[in-house]
């Protein structure tokens, strides 16, 4: 009984290690442009593997690359500003695929923002930007943001906090994070946040709230 134990314990180390390796490598190979380097793909291999993994909902196309380790490591190409909605890669030995690749979901992109900042004071001042995520977990990704600000003599007032010097811009950041659905599956759920509480951005009653108003004190500070 325990030398099972030993047994499963070892083999659940070494799965592990192993995704841990491959989980780099995928990084490294996209890291340096894949997508200029020629492929070495083992066609015969990739057959044995009864071809490239099924295409899922909203993935653009699934490129594949042979791994160091002998087998073939295919991975979604989502649209921009998608991205995988679990695990979006999967590795062949050159038997069968080790898991399903998963679908491309939107990363805040189907919330109406790009609506909702038409409704916006002509005198609030946006600037959208991204900032990249996914170091440590390939594949990296670059997340929307959104900042708002006023002018010098302004205050700024989002979600009922005001701040004195609007001037400073404000962040509204799109978050993906890991979920366990119904089905007891990990997916990727993505939403806006309000940088500043770390409070849910409702994009349809929040933004209604932003303005630039003349500061009505300038005791008012904040910080």
């Amino acid at each position: 009984m325990k030398l099972s134990l030993i047994f499963a314990t070892f083999s659940a180390a070494e799965a592990t290690k192993n995704h841990k390796t491959l989980l780099a490598e995928l990084k490294e190979y996209q890291t340096q442009e894949a997508k200029h380097r020629v492929s070495n793909i083992d066609e015969n291999m990739l057959q044995d593997c009864g071809g490239k993994p099924a295409l899922q909902s909203n993935v653009e196309s699934i490129a594949c690359f042979t791994s160091h380790a002998g087998g073939i490591i295919c991975y979604n190409e989502c649209p921009d500003g998608w991205i995988s909605s679990a695990r979006g890669w999967a590795y062949c030995n050159g038997s069968k695929w080790n898991n399903e690749l998963s679908s491309c979901v939107p990363m805040c992109s189907d919330t109406g923002m790009s609506e909702a900042l038409k409704t916006l004071p002509s005198n609030v001042i946006v600037n959208q930007d991204s900032m990249k995520r996914g170091f440590k977990r390939f594949p990296e990704y670059e997340l929307p943001v959104v900042k708002f600000s006023c002018d010098r003599r302004n205050q700024l007032t989002i979600k009922d906090q005001i701040y004195y010097k609007g001037k400073n811009r404000r962040s509204v950041r799109c978050r993906c994070r890991t979920i366990t659905s119904s089905t007891n599956k990990k997916e990727k759920e993505c939403g806006w946040i309000f940088k500043e509480t770390k409070e849910v951005f409702d994009v349809s009653k929040d933004m209604k709230t932003i303005t630039c108003e003349r500061r009505k004190s300038k005791y008012d500070y904040d910080y």
